[in-house]
């Protein structure tokens, strides 16, 4: 593997997806999708360790719902530079994607509460890629207005392209 290049502070990515402002993603899609983007800056090539999302709800999680919501119709969309790598409909959806999910005990809500950690090199070997101006979109294609909480951050570095 080769030897990855020295990281300065300042080339570190540890981003929010937001819509606008907005970094919450319990947002009513079901009509209009709503998309959570984050664009690799002009001249630079993001190098992308991983995704981090974390959902909250007030209703227990099983393998079946999306938090504790009922399962998704049409899901949320995981799109890497204009690819669609996935579509969560269920927690099980998620599960199978991230391999990395956990519930918090210590904050006593064992049942709905959760985090998880997509890392790209255990999913695809290595790091994922992108160039200038492409994009890391979640999208919202259900009504998710139910979820307490749910934000997606992006965990990688830039390079000069």
């Amino acid at each position: 593997m080769p030897t990855p290049p020295s990281i300065r502070p300042e080339d570190c990515v540890f981003e929010y997806l937001k819509n606008g402002s907005e970094i919450e993603l319990n947002f009513d899609g079901s009509t209009t999708p709503v998309d959570y983007i984050y664009t690799i800056p002009a001249g630079k090539r993001l190098i992308l360790e991983r995704i981090l999302f974390y959902i909250d709800d007030a209703t227990a999680f099983t393998p079946v719902t999306f938090g504790g919501l009922s399962a998704l119709t049409n899901g949320v969309d995981v799109t890497l530079a204009g690819v669609t790598l996935v579509n969560w409909k269920t927690n099980e959806d998620v599960v199978n994607t991230c391999h990395d999910f956990i519930g918090y005990s210590n904050l006593g809500k064992t049942t709905s509460s959760g985090h998880g950690r997509w890392t790209m090199a255990r999913s695809f070997g290595s790091p994922m890629r992108l160039n200038a101006g492409e994009t890391v979109v979640f999208t919202v294609n259900d009504d998710l207005t139910g979820l307490e909480h749910f934000s997606v951050k992006l965990h990688g570095y830039l390079v000069d392209q």
